[in-house]
């Protein structure tokens, strides 16, 4: 460990800052990942000069993963351009995704679409390169201060984080009703009004309202035929700081409550609501049951004389309660027979079953869910329809219900049509009803039919998924792109500077290596602006064919001397295997001939130096669309290397625009646009490309053309395989 320079705070192994007076511990253990040797080893030289420990000086994301593992630093200096697979931003989205480790990214240039990505990773400081040596230092050391005073803010929020949870738990668990409103006063200091500010579920209950709808709007907001007595009771309390507790009637709630309020602080209130409604509701039937029997006892009196008028009066009593109770019967019949209408009409699954999970009542919805009649369905268990795959979770929920004595639950599975096999997404609310003894009587179940929101929702996914893809080959496209523009003109504008500087000076042979060296970047960007415009006209169906007879064995040849001499420095040999010294063929000469030529720069490109490149030309043939004897000819171009090959489910991915090869996109460089080019020329001339891998090694491309102009859509490739001497 070791002391931060001036802070008087000290890092530990198991990252913990401690104050330990002047007395300094171990030094800062520093991981260095950089792919440039020259510049590692000066930053190893620097950071061991200033005082600190490096620990390791690795190249690529692998070799960091690896180190962190082994070493355990305190802090990594990260370039963020490495070579391989994984560049030093994933490198330490790796490492932090297995632990805490700060990180400083290294950095010749300041793209916004890197540092984009590297914000994600939240490193604590960038450092452009050159590399001063004071920024350094600074950098190093509030990174290590920072990360512990990260440490121990996020102790501290998990711990704030574990007293809310315990806190809401208990206000969530209330049986009574709670809620908290600030009050709202007009000009004259009176209350007319408070807001809603919080409502535990309890609250919720009452109000019939749930906190969304409630809390930030007023009383009059939210019950707009709200009476004044609460709003007098409420402005009391504020001058009461000890509180008060009262009863009243709360129409919109639909019961009596007694109220416990109290000032939580200047105009605001806090109150719980218990419910004494069954309590009042009897002590206010006894006082009505005394009010009528004194009435019937003055009643008895003032007839005793008239015994006649009072069994007239009695019996006239009678006929009215009759007559109330038809009513009454009358009300429950029409009620009843509202309920069963709305349950066997509604288009959703109301089931009942036992406790042994047997059906005792099912809608005639059953019949199209569950694919059977109504009195077959009762002959059967709930499990009988449940789809196999989810039967196991279904069951773990009505056993947490059981054991916990749960009396609602909602869950989602898919249920079985016993008739045609079809599969529904079900989303099921239960209510459980227990007896007394907390046994299970029986379980009510309203089923949704929620198959059109599945897939609905699975659509969603997959276009989510799709764009994301999208997005993903744009953003490499993009950084491909600009590599591959700023490599050709950073070599034309240091040659070009080293010309200008020296055209004095320098003898003609470097003046020429330089000349030389301008007009090879030149080229390089040509292609690539020319790659771009292709693309862009195939795709808009604006580029058009010139067609007529050429031979196919000259277009070769010609594409060849324009890769011979790459062919030449890298020492790979051509080797061109053809059917016949002439294969005429209907085509753009200009087009395919582009084909080719690229087919064999790809291929030069990720050949190993030393190896071969193989074209094979051979006749080929078409077969019809439709049914029929008979093929038409054609003629079939293969290119085949011993470069790294191509991964078996990227053989159709590569054709696509900005799409490169898992093994070589990182290695040799490339836009992604030439295989994609090469596609869109053959398909124009009615033929078709593909990949295969070579089984001696390396990827083989070939492209399969007619022999003639024949119309769109009638011809097919008959075959698409590699071809092999014995084929010719």
């Amino acid at each position: 460990m070791e002391a931060l320079s001036g802070l008087g705070i000290y890092y530990s192994e198991n990252r913990t800052l401690f104050q330990v007076g002047t007395l300094v511990m171990e030094k800062i253990r520093i991981l260095i990942v950089e792919d440039e040797a020259v510049v590692a080893l000066e930053l190893k030289i620097t950071l061991e000069s200033l005082g600190y420990e490096v620990t390791d000086c690795v190249a690529t994301g692998l070799e960091t993963i690896a180190s962190v593992a082994k070493d355990a630093p305190d802090l990594m200096l990260m370039d963020i351009r490495l070579k391989g697979d994984m560049d030093g931003i994933d490198a330490a989205r790796n490492v932090q995704d297995r632990m805490d480790l700060p990180v400083i990214f290294l950095t010749a240039y300041a793209d916004d679409e890197i540092l984009k990505r590297a914000r994600q990773i939240r490193p604590f400081g960038y450092l452009m390169k050159p590399i001063n040596e004071r920024d350094l230092k600074t950098a190093i050391e509030i990174a290590v201060y920072s990360d512990a005073i990260e440490s121990k803010r996020k102790q501290a929020e998990k711990e704030l984080q574990e007293r809310e949870e315990q806190y809401d738990k208990l206000f969530n668990s209330m049986l009574n009703g709670f809620l908290l409103v600030e009050m709202i006063f007009d000009e004259k200091g009176e209350a007319y009004d408070w807001r809603y500010l919080k409502i535990n579920p309890a609250m919720e209950k009452l109000m019939s309202r749930t906190a969304e709808e409630v809390v930030g709007k007023t009383i009059l907001e939210v019950f707009q035929d709200f009476t004044d007595e609460w709003l007098t009771i409420f402005p009391r309390i504020a001058d009461n700081p000890g509180g008060e507790i009262f009863e009243l009637y709360a129409p919109v709630f639909g019961g009596y409550f007694q109220v416990a309020a109290y000032m939580l602080k200047e105009n605001q209130v806090a109150a719980v609501f218990s419910d004494i409604t069954p309590r009042k509701e009897a002590e206010l039937a006894r006082l009505q049951m005394e009010e009528e029997r004194e009435k019937a006892r003055e009643a008895l009196e003032k007839k005793v004389a008239d015994r006649t008028e009072e069994l007239q009066t009695i019996n006239r009593k009678l006929v009215e309660e009759i007559e109330d109770r038809k009513v009454l019967e009358g009300i429950l019949a029409e009620s009843e027979t509202r309920y069963r209408n709305l349950v066997e009409g509604t288009r959703d699954l109301v089931t009942q079953i036992d406790e042994r999970g047997q059906l005792l009542y099912v809608n005639p919805t059953a019949n199209t869910i569950f694919g059977l009649p109504v009195e077959e369905c009762l002959n059967k268990k709930w499990s009988d329809f449940v789809y196999p795959e989810d039967l196991q979770m279904t069951q773990g929920v009505l056993d947490d219900c059981l054991r916990n004595k749960q009396e609602s639950a909602r869950i989602e599975n898919r249920q079985v049509n016993q008739s045609d096999g079809t599969v529904r997404h079900i989303g099921w609310t239960m209510h459980l009803n227990f007896d007394d003894d907390g046994k299970l009587r029986y379980i009510n179940s309203i089923g949704q039919d929620i198959t059109s929101q599945k897939e609905t929702e699975e659509n969603l996914r997959k276009a989510k998924t799709a764009a994301d893809n999208a997005n993903q080959a744009k953003s490499e496209f993009l950084a491909n792109i600009s590599h591959e523009l700023r490599n050709p003109m950073h070599q034309i504008l240091s040659y070009s500077k080293y010309g200008i500087k020296k055209i004095t000076t320098a003898p003609l042979d470097k003046l020429l290596h330089y000349f030389n060296q301008i007009y090879k970047s030149g080229s390089r960007l040509t292609l690539l602006l020319n790659d771009l415009l292709d693309l862009s006209r195939l795709e808009a169906g604006s580029l058009s064919y010139q067609m007529s007879k050429h031979d196919l064995v000259r277009i070769v040849e010609n594409a060849m001397d324009d890769v011979r001499e790459l062919s030449r420095e890298r020492g790979i040999e051509l080797i061109f295997n053809t059917a016949g010294k002439r294969m005429l063929v209907v085509c753009d000469k200009l087009r395919i001939g582009q084909v080719v030529t690229n087919l064999l720069s790809n291929s030069l490109k990720f050949t190993s130096d030393s190896g071969n490149v193989v074209i094979d030309l051979a006749s080929g043939e078409f077969q019809p669309v439709a049914d029929g004897d008979g093929t038409n000819p054609g003629l079939k171009l293969s290119v085949t290397d011993t470069g790294v090959g191509i991964p078996e489910d990227e053989l159709e991915a590569v054709f696509s625009r900005f799409v490169q090869s898992s093994k070589t996109k990182t290695g040799a460089g490339g836009t992604g646009l030439g295989l994609a080019i090469c596609r869109q020329i053959i398909e124009g001339h009615q033929g078709k490309i593909w990949a295969e891998n070579n089984p001696e090694g390396g990827a083989i491309f070939t492209f399969l053309i007619p022999a003639s102009d024949r119309p769109s859509g009638v011809l097919v490739p008959r075959e698409a395989r590699q071809i092999n001497s014995s084929d010719l």
